[in-house]
């Protein structure tokens, strides 16, 4: 899928039709992306990470639950 242009993976992964052969490198590509994430804690998608307004480091794993309190959160 990665190299398809975005609209044809929507329409692809909305109509469940995904076809063509997958790049010989995937897996290799997927496992190093594993070693990554498991490297740095990850724990959902999205990981995300930010600096907070007392210095503290703001992190939310998955989709937050409330993205105005992410934002509100953020230092400037």
């Amino acid at each position: 899928m990665v190299g398809e242009p975005a609209e044809q993976v929507v329409a692809d992964r909305t109509s469940g039709s995904l076809k063509g052969t997958p790049s010989p490198d995937a897996p290799a590509l997927l496992a190093r992306n594993m070693q990554v994430a498991a490297a740095l804690h990850l724990k959902g998608t999205p990981t995300l990470i930010w600096r907070e307004s007392d210095g503290a480091v703001g992190r939310a794993d998955g989709v937050p639950p409330d993205f105005n309190a992410v934002i509100a959160s953020i230092g400037h």
